[in-house]
């Protein structure tokens, strides 16, 4: 048999209400959660179970290993999943940070950190955090005003860098030499999503604090 998930252990652990019957053995005779029973665990328990006080050392961790504030880290954990290691968006975004299949794979390849399980949720958390990083580093920082870069790497982390650097363009397009765009110059050039997410996870952030 092999372990029981990290994920589905802390499911399991910040669950304050009856288990139902049939959890037990659907551990004891699968172990690792797959994507399919995912679904099903997750149907049980709803979005949140886990708890930002269960995952608060894991999130740490992984936020110092890379540089980046906790309370970033912290506020993009609680906008994406709110906190269920199990989570799965209806595009098949996957874990805690809501990684994609292929954010995993590029991981994975560049060596950023190694995400086997993407419902483990120490995995999750590394590759996320390392993406996180890397995104930041990719923006064209000698384009970016002063102060406005985590809000661009937020950007790109929902809406893609493609589509951030494209909007920067956009918003510096006839401007006077030597220009920089901030959020607010690119955010009408990004999806309504993107729009409403930066704002929300910039907030949870000042929640959160450092």
């Amino acid at each position: 048999m092999r372990r029981l998930s990290l994920a589905l252990a802390l499911l399991l652990a910040g669950c304050d209400v009856p288990i139902p019957s049939g959890v037990p053995a659907l551990i004891a005779s699968h172990g690792t959660a797959t994507r399919s029973r995912v679904y099903h665990v997750a149907s049980w328990y709803g979005p949140s179970l886990a708890g930002s006080r269960a995952l608060s050392p894991a999130i740490a961790a992984a936020a110092a290993h890379d540089g980046l504030s906790r309370g970033l880290v912290e506020a993009v954990v609680a906008q994406e999943s709110g906190f269920n290691p199990l989570a799965v968006s209806p595009v098949g975004a996957e874990g805690l940070m809501q990684l994609m299949p292929e954010t995993v794979t590029m991981i994975n390849a560049a060596g950023g950190a190694e995400v086997l399980d993407p419902f483990d949720a120490e995995q999750n958390l590394a590759g996320g955090c390392w993406y996180l990083k890397w995104l930041h580093g990719a923006l064209p920082r000698s384009q970016v005003a002063p102060g406005e870069d985590w809000k661009l790497t937020l950007a790109a982390y929902n809406g893609g860098l493609t589509r951030v650097k494209k909007a920067i363009a956009m918003a510096l397009a006839g401007a006077p030499r030597n220009p920089r765009a901030s959020w607010r110059d690119v955010s009408d050039n990004m999806p309504s999503e993107t729009q409403r997410y930066v704002p929300s996870v910039m907030a949870l952030w000042s929640k959160y604090g450092q």
